[in-house]
């Protein structure tokens, strides 16, 4: 598996599930005009907003870190093993691992 390389994209980036059916084209028009994505993932609708930058996330150096990473959410913990490679964010290098 991949190690790694501290780039912060898994923390860059914010997915809400919306449900299995697509949303109408007003709520599509309304999401997306608060410059918020609205994709299909293998089956599921979500909204992806590339600019949620978590407040827990910080700079040193070249690389990103986690302010609170030994008290982090489930949902953070279980970053990239507990996700389809087709949820993970672009650029990461999980989901470059093959």
């Amino acid at each position: 598996m991949t190690k790694c390389k501290s780039c912060g994209k898994c923390c860059s980036t914010f997915m809400q599930l919306i449900g299995k059916e697509k949303p109408s084209d007003e709520m599509c028009q309304l999401i997306e005009w608060r410059n918020v994505e609205v994709k299909e993932i293998d089956g599921l609708w979500f909204t992806i907003d590339h600019n949620a930058v978590c407040k827990h996330l910080i700079k040193k150096g070249n690389k990103f870190l986690c302010a609170i990473y030994d008290d982090r959410p489930q949902l953070c913990r279980d970053y990239p093993n507990g996700w389809s490679k087709s949820l993970l964010n672009e650029g990461c290098v999980y989901k470059e691992d093959e």
